[in-house]
């Protein structure tokens, strides 16, 4: 995090930069720009502004531009980081040393882990040219108090939620239980352990987006994928209580499947899903 002034204005960067706490910020990206030290900042650094002083000193320039994948889960790991370095300054030396001798909470860190992992599913969804419109980071509910879609894609097939999961090195694959005696079910088990329970909110994200669909494009189908980024996903594909457990680098394929929707659907499709889901800001 760096110290940031008093007129910020957030934009869609023209140029590459880099933000004075090292994060690269690529042109066409949201990003911030500091008149008084002239300097390129990051969305968490430049939403620093709101924390430091109880009031918003961000102001936005033009039309609203679309939120970056990941972008709610940075700000809100930056916040979090910023409560805590407060907290320790606030108290005694001893807690200013122990928390400059001592790691990030796991907590915290699995904001900007979660962040990451939706930024790699994005860069691999579509490709310039693609008939997929992806819609990031949006919330869930009104205010986004049921959480946040962290991917929405309308694509020929119909619209996809896209969960995306970040973990790193682990072996993913649906299991089927149960035999003769006992009612056979699904698993889903990461690193030899059963996260069945991560379908829960995939789930509800597609119930939502399907029930806010059915009125006005009620013949829209609405699919939801859990997408893997960096693990091993074996059999990329497998459905699993109506969700399919994909690797980020089958996901572009499972999105591009036929069907009926044409390039004018989609974008009438899209246009009602930006309205409804309106961005996450954390």
């Amino acid at each position: 995090m760096v110290e940031v002034g008093t007129d910020v204005k957030v934009m869609t960067l023209r140029r590459d930069g880099a933000c004075g706490c090292g994060s690269a910020v690529r042109a066409g990206e949201r990003g911030g720009w500091d008149r008084a030290t002239r300097t390129v900042l990051c969305m968490p650094c430049a939403g620093a502004t709101t924390l430091a002083t109880g009031r918003s000193m961000v102001r936005e320039v033009g039309p609203t531009a679309a939120p970056a994948p990941g972008e709610s889960l940075m700000v809100e790991h930056a916040r979090r980081v910023k409560r805590r370095r407060q907290a320790a300054r606030s108290r005694s030396w001893w807690a200013r040393v122990r928390y400059r001798l001592s790691t990030e909470p796991a907590s915290t860190r699995a904001f900007a882990l979660g962040a990451e992992g939706e930024r790699i599913a994005a860069a691999r969804m579509a490709r310039e040219g693609d008939p997929v419109i992806v819609l990031h980071s949006r919330g869930l509910g009104p205010g986004g108090r049921r959480g946040d879609i962290d991917h929405l894609a309308v694509c020929p097939s119909g619209v996809v939620v896209v969960d995306a999961k970040h973990y790193r090195g682990a072996r993913v694959q649906v299991r089927a239980t149960g035999g003769l005696m006992t009612p056979r079910r699904q698993q889903l088990m990461v690193r030899g352990r059963d996260r069945t329970s991560l379908l829960v909110g995939t789930r509800t994200q597609r119930d939502v987006v399907a029930q806010a669909l059915a009125g006005p494009f009620p013949d829209v189908p609405v699919s939801s994928v859990l997408c893997f980024v960096d693990g091993e996903v074996v059999r990329s594909g497998q459905s699993i209580d109506g969700t399919d457990v994909v690797a980020s680098r089958r996901v572009r394929r499972r999105l591009l499947r036929d069907g009926p929707l044409d390039a004018a659907a989609r974008a009438e499709i899209a246009a009602y899903l930006d309205r409804t889901f309106p961005a996450a800001r954390s």
